[in-house]
């Protein structure tokens, strides 16, 4: 084990990154003064992660797309690893590293394939969120699992709290699913496969009629404050909030609202209205 960990620290690796979640890497890569590199999209470029890297010393590839990334780099790699991109490897890019290619999806496997998987989780109401760690193919989320991990998010927390527990177990576990993958160790897959969607800004409106109270509590949980925030359009007002509460009876108590959803009621109180 001590001279596989010793490996690990001497393989070279190219970072693939948009987000919090892939600086993070960088930044402990960085700690650790491993042989790294990093890339990053035109396609949604946060301009404050290329600011990071340049100050953090880090080479950096900027892309359009992964079709002709062989072309942009001019040495090979032992591993990719793939934290937060928004682009979806063909098979020719994935071929370019020695060992192959891992990727930090906020979601348990095969349960939650697909975008916004920690959005879906809060949506849907789970007891226990979960992350996979996956050796990448051309299948999106079919890879073999790695690592899988679940953590508790308490009620009252909410999508941002969920992100900083995922960013922080992806550190915590991104050597042990490099060792796995060094020594092909695969984790079982249990449970229906499941696709879901990415979400957009359309996906924030509330639909009483359609929605029940408690999808609705989730849905503010898992918009706020990262994306675009729920509302609901009432008599032509659009009603802008970050936090629903659940009602079994119309009992308004100290809400500046309260809705009729699918099954139940919602109040949503003056300070939660933005």
């Amino acid at each position: 084990m001590k001279k596989d960990k010793e490996k690990i620290f001497q393989l070279s690796y190219l970072v693939f990154l948009n987000n919090i979640r892939g600086l993070n890497i960088i930044k402990l890569f960085s700690k650790k003064k491993m042989n790294f590199e990093a890339v990053i999209t035109t396609k949604n470029l946060n301009k404050k992660i290329l600011q990071d890297l340049k100050k953090l010393k880090v080479r950096h590839i900027i892309i359009k797309n992964c079709k002709n990334l062989k072309k942009n780099l001019k040495k090979k790699y032992d591993v990719f690893v793939v934290a937060g991109f928004p682009h979806i490897f063909n098979q020719e890019t994935l071929n370019l590293p020695k060992f192959g290619s891992i990727n930090l999806h906020a979601g348990p496997l095969p349960k939650y394939r697909g975008g916004s998987p920690l959005n879906w989780q809060i949506i849907n109401n789970e007891k226990k969120i979960g992350i996979s760690i996956i050796k990448l193919n051309k299948k999106i989320d079919g890879g073999k699992i790695l690592i899988k991990k679940y953590f508790d998010l308490g009620k009252n927390q909410n999508i941002l709290n969920a992100h900083k527990k995922v960013n922080i177990l992806f550190k915590k576990n991104i050597f042990d699913s490099i060792h796995n993958l060094l020594n092909k160790i695969y984790i079982k897959k249990i449970g229906k496969e499941n696709y879901f969607r990415q979400r957009n800004r359309k996906d924030s409106e509330v639909k009483l009629d359609e929605m029940t109270a408690t999808y609705v509590v989730n849905l503010a949980r898992s918009q706020y404050p990262l994306y675009t925030s729920p509302f609901i359009i009432d008599k032509n007002n659009k009603i802008i909030f970050k936090k629903a509460y659940f009602e079994k009876s119309k009992n308004k108590k100290n809400y500046k609202f309260l809705f009729k959803c699918k099954k139940n009621y919602i109040g949503i109180k003056k300070k939660d209205i933005l």
